[in-house]
């Protein structure tokens, strides 16, 4: 399996399933809520956080978002 690079919210441009490194929340981004105009998604975080694309389907199931999790050393909180 082919390591991906931690991002930051901001730097989030596809849509996909990302799980947040330090917590194991999963995050599902729609390609709706990437669209110019669209309502914007976001944390209100003083802390940086660092996400996993987990797949780019968004709605993956949660069976294979934890296990790209346990191959990649992520405790999942999902």
């Amino acid at each position: 399996m082919a390591r991906h690079p931690a991002l930051t919210w901001n730097e989030i441009n596809e849509p996909g399933a990302y799980v947040e490194i330090e917590t194991g929340v999963l995050y599902r981004v729609p390609l709706e809520a990437l669209h110019k105009g669209a309502a914007p998604f976001g944390q209100l975080n003083t802390t940086p956080s660092r996400f996993l694309q987990v797949s780019k389907d968004p709605y993956i199931f949660p069976l294979g978002a934890r296990l790209v999790c346990a191959a990649n050393n992520i405790q999942p909180k999902f």
